[in-house]
């Protein structure tokens, strides 16, 4: 049971967040950083619901950040196993936002996303077109699977999931775009062995999750990504550039073990 107010909550999850930036990447050399974001406001902060949320301001200060490291900002289909001064940007849920306000932040400097969108939703209040989906295939950007409907995988039965996939995988090859795929929630529980071996067999050989980490391509399991919040701050963007942030994934791994209802929430 959790006695603290949303408000110590908040402050509890920006102390912790902030506590992991300062600390030393505690892994092996190697990997790809693959930074997650979500939605993206202009013109004020994001409302307190919206623990992704971001401002445009903040999005910029991250680019910046990315530019100004060593690191060279690849598109998902220039993975490479053996990579270790590269850098994914990866943009999930498929909102307006995102050629409302990333994509020109993303043009400004010439660099690559890959937006992860769910086409059954695509035209939904507040989601993509498919004209803005053209929009960013116009502009240099690619787009990956979010599923067909944005629902985490265990949710669905077995068959509907296959489902899911054959249509995501139909929608991509009709683009020419890569099979990648990142899972709705992506968070721990949210998918089980028998859901990578569907994506498996339909060719998505990239799959990604929300578990801080670095990415090590192979398509043998999920890969990791590092989500960015509401309260990450440039310091902690900077430190999963440098493959760091371990206690958050630990963090994780310690909540799903204590609170397995806040599972849902990367």
């Amino acid at each position: 049971m959790c006695f603290t107010s949303p408000a110590s909550r908040v402050s509890l999850e920006n102390a912790f967040l902030e506590l992991a930036g300062w600390m030393p990447p505690l892994r092996r050399p190697g990997g790809v950083p693959v930074l997650c974001y979500h939605g993206v406001y202009n013109g004020g902060e994001p409302p307190s619901r919206d623990r992704f949320g971001i401002t445009t301001h903040a999005l910029e200060t991250h680019v910046a950040a990315v530019l100004e490291s060593d690191r060279v900002v690849v598109p998902v289909t220039d993975l490479e196993p053996g990579a270790t001064r590269s850098v994914l940007l990866t943009f999930d849920d498929n909102l307006v936002s995102h050629v409302a306000y990333a994509l020109p932040i993303l043009r400004a400097v010439g660099i690559t996303g890959t937006f992860y969108l769910s086409p059954g939703d695509l035209g939904a209040p507040g989601r993509l077109s498919h004209q803005d989906v053209r929009a960013l295939l116009a502009a240099g950007m690619l787009v990956g699977a979010h599923g067909n409907h944005h629902v985490p995988a265990v949710q669905i039965r077995p068959t509907e999931f296959v489902y899911e996939v054959a249509a995501c995988r139909a929608f991509l090859l009709a683009l020419g775009m890569p099979l990648t795929w990142a899972y709705p929630g992506g968070y721990i529980g949210s998918f089980r062995d028998y859901h990578e071996r569907i994506l498996l067999d339909h060719g998505f050989t990239v799959r990604f999750t929300t578990l801080e980490g670095v990415c090590r391509p192979s398509p043998r399991r999920a890969q990791s990504r590092y989500v960015i919040r509401r309260l990450s701050s440039v310091r902690y963007v900077r430190a999963a550039l440098r493959g760091g942030l371990q206690f958050v994934r630990l963090g994780k791994r310690v909540r799903a073990l204590v609170e397995p209802r806040l599972l849902h929430q990367a």
